[in-house]
């Protein structure tokens, strides 16, 4: 068995970055169990010697299965100690085998196509709605991005994608990162999900969300009507997305949950459209 912690401060996660061999990855700090020790006692050792950091205040959050051996990663919420590499990461340095304790910012991180195991990544996606309160989730910024794009087919039917790392369909989009415009998220983010490259998008809303100790701001645009060619050349990442698929606007509001924030505001977009005015909605209802 093997055990692994996310530890986040101030919105970013300590990862090790890898190369090896020439190639680079980032892997979750830890390791495995040794005889005698509960996960517990090897997380803490692990994290003592890997990094020189002590470690308190955890609680085990999901385990995976990766290549046949089980692994539990804990939500590690207090540390102190000064980082730097230790243990026999430090021993097994060398020019073709090499560890680099990095902080990096938790939402680029969690995109990041070379973190292993793509498994735990999903997990770590879905933690802010598991634990939504935690000390671990205040250090992220209070208030967030995100965009998304509506594009359809000939028949009317809306693009629907199932993300990998959640349990309902949704819309291609995602987190505006760091200096990227909402416009600029959306076309990033849909030629990253389903390979479409847009070049011309229309605003239509714009919905705020507050919730207990948060805040989002989502920003709607409408990407048209898809080409045989587009739609014949749709392609998505397995690690970001499972499956797509066209559906009627009724459908698709049961497929994305009707309780969901973004349903109540696809639910306006007809109207949007209709008197070709963008719209502002807090929590789903026009102001």
């Amino acid at each position: 068995m093997r055990v692994a912690g996310i530890i986040i401060k101030e919105g970013r996660i300590l990862l090790m970055r890898r190369v090896k061999n020439g190639e680079e990855y980032y892997v979750f700090p830890g390791g495995s169990v040794e005889g005698g020790e509960s996960p517990e006692e090897a997380l803490e050792r692990e994290i003592k010697e890997e990094l020189n950091l002590d470690i308190r205040n955890y609680e085990k959050v999901f385990e995976i299965e990766n290549r046949g051996v089980k692994e539990a990663y804990y939500l590690i919420m207090e540390f102190s100690g000064t980082l730097q590499l230790g243990g026999p990461e430090k021993e097994r340095m060398n020019e073709q085998d090499q560890y680099y304790p990095e902080w990096l910012e938790l939402m680029k991180a969690a995109e990041l196509k070379n973190l292993f195991p793509h498994e735990a990544v999903a997990e770590v996606k879905r933690l802010p709605t598991i634990h939504p309160n935690p000390e671990y989730f205040k250090a992220l910024p209070k208030k967030r991005m995100a965009s998304g794009v509506l594009m359809f087919n000939d028949s009317n039917e809306l693009l629907l994608v199932k993300p990998s790392y959640k349990d309902h369909w949704s819309i291609p989009g995602g987190v505006v990162d760091n200096n990227e415009s909402p416009r600029e998220a959306s076309t990033r983010e849909t030629k990253e999900e389903v390979n479409i490259e847009l070049e011309d998008l229309k605003f239509l809303c714009v919905e705020y969300t507050r919730k207990v100790g948060d805040e989002d701001l989502f920003f709607l645009f409408y990407g048209g009507k898809l080409t045989p060619e587009q739609i014949k050349n749709i392609k998505t990442d397995p690690d970001e997305v499972s499956e797509f698929k066209f559906a009627k606007i009724e459908e698709a509001l049961k497929l994305i949950g009707e309780s969901k924030i973004l349903s109540k505001i696809l639910s306006k977009y007809p109207e949007i459209l209709k008197n070709n005015s963008p719209m502002y909605l807090e929590n789903g209802e026009k102001i």
